[in-house]
């Protein structure tokens, strides 16, 4: 995460287990000073669901950027920025030059 890019980034994550009438939900703000949060739950059995999250990177002067409802199974959540994540490298395309006519 580039903190000279980013003055803060929100996070807003839950957790749900309906069958067994558990949810839990936290919102958590980031920035340089502060740059870890935990989130903890309490599943009922190995097989837990997956946590289900949003973003939203903030900085002054410009429009905040809302990154879409996601899921993670693996436990540990890493933020990128958001150019990284909407914007994946593109390889460069060739260009064809039309032949010339004398």
């Amino acid at each position: 995460m580039d903190w000279s890019q980013w003055q803060v980034v929100y996070v807003s994550v839950d957790y749900n287990e309906p069958e067994n009438n558990y949810k839990v939900s936290k919102n958590i703000r980031l920035d340089s000073a502060n740059p870890m949060q935990s989130f903890e739950v309490m599943p009922f059995s190995n097989n837990s669901q997956p946590f289900k999250y949003t973003l939203k990177f903030a900085k002054a002067g410009s429009s905040p950027i809302d990154v879409p409802l996601q899921e993670n199974t693996s436990g540990l959540l890493l933020i990128e920025d958001p150019q990284a994540i909407d914007n994946p490298p593109v390889e460069p395309q060739p260009t064809v030059t039309p032949p010339v006519n004398p």
